[in-house]
């Protein structure tokens, strides 16, 4: 959980939650 894969959070690096679906 403290690495949150980027599959995962594509939008992570960006500051988004992965709870935010892509699109």
């Amino acid at each position: 959980m403290s690495e949150p894969s980027p599959v995962s959070d594509p939008y992570a690096h960006i500051g988004i939650p992965h709870l935010t679906p892509p699109r």
